[in-house]
């Protein structure tokens, strides 16, 4: 039985919230894998594999690992595409570049490498869309033959397209690569995309010959738009002893974890978490006993999408109990 697999590494200095405990541990930048076969099925890093050995279709990237695997039993024949996707970059790890780069490998096995075949593909990325958001578009046709070509971006607020023109990376690679902009400003024929919060973005090329026969034929790739940050509730302290106290809350949508802490109004700790969650469960270590503390809760979104719950500016509080000895922490 034969297994297609992609093992991604990201060379992320991996770092630590002030804490020695292993959750305290967060990336840096955010780069993730992702597999499509050839009936565009999408198989994201690290999914299916927590409960198997098997990878599994759909879910969302790793947003927290910077270790991924894909691992496609009995995979389809056809072309299946690997891509790279650097989702947040913080730290520059090439410095003799103008750009931000990230340093990575890629190992993939279970198949043989071939150059772009006539089937034309397109790609928008990444497939989730912030309002203010320089968007990459990708095309891979073997057989334009020429240096550039043109697709049509739209969205449920500008419906009437955008043309955009790629630019092929290499002469005779295939490959065309260009960017759009989006943007909350009205409808205009002005080379940015307008869109709205809940809108879908459709990117069209027309594949003038896919090189089986077929001509004229519309290849579409989509993106969902968010504007609004995770709506935030059920903040509370379900576990609170001397000198520790967990805190939790809920969101709507999968978005990160950071605890505002502290003693005094407005709390001067910060707790960042990195993570992709719905259920969000932060733990403070070191507390005093007998102490009343302060806390907000705030969580961010695949796209950047912030909120922050600090109870209407009164914050949440919690009071750390007694000492089981009888003795505060403060006694000299």
């Amino acid at each position: 039985m034969s297994t297609l697999q992609a093992e991604f590494v990201e060379a992320d200095h991996v770092v630590s919230a002030g804490r020695s405990d292993s959750s305290s541990l967060h990336r840096i930048n955010d780069v993730n894998v992702e597999v499509t076969s050839p009936s565009a099925t999408t198989y994201h890093g690290n999914v299916g594999l927590v409960d198997g050995t098997a990878s599994t279709s759909g879910g969302s990237a790793d947003g927290l690992n910077t270790v991924e695997n894909v691992f496609v039993v009995s995979p389809e024949a056809g072309i299946w595409t690997v891509d790279v996707e650097a989702v947040e970059i913080n730290q520059d790890a090439v410095l003799g570049t103008v750009e931000d780069d990230v340093t990575f490998a890629l190992v993939v096995t279970g198949g043989a490498a071939v150059t772009t075949s006539g089937i034309g593909d397109v790609r928008v990325r990444p497939s989730a869309i912030a309002c203010s958001q320089t968007l990459s578009v990708r095309v891979r046709d073997g057989n334009v033959g020429s240096s550039s070509l043109t697709v049509d971006v739209s969205s449920g607020t500008e419906t009437t397209p955008e043309t955009l023109t790629l630019l092929e990376t290499n002469t005779g690679s295939g490959n065309y690569v260009g960017q759009i902009t989006t943007t909350t400003s009205a409808a205009a024929a002005d080379g940015d995309l307008s869109v709205s919060d809940g809108d879908t973005v459709t990117v069209e090329y027309t594949d003038a010959d896919d090189g089986m026969g077929g001509s004229s034929i519309a290849r579409q790739d989509t993106g969902a738009v968010d504007c609004s940050g995770p709506v935030i509730s059920n903040v509370w302290a379900p576990d609170v002893t001397d000198t520790e106290a967990t805190l939790s809350w809920v969101t709507d949508e999968g978005s990160n974890s950071t605890v505002e802490w502290g003693s005094a109004i407005p709390p001067d700790q910060l707790d960042p978490r990195a993570g992709n969650v719905t259920t969000h469960t932060v733990r403070l270590k070191g507390l005093t006993d007998c102490t009343t503390y302060f806390f907000s809760a705030a969580s961010t979104d695949a796209v950047g999408n912030s909120t922050v719950d600090d109870n209407a500016g009164s914050y949440y509080l919690f009071t750390t109990q007694t000492r089981t000895d009888g003795q505060s922490q403060l006694a000299t």
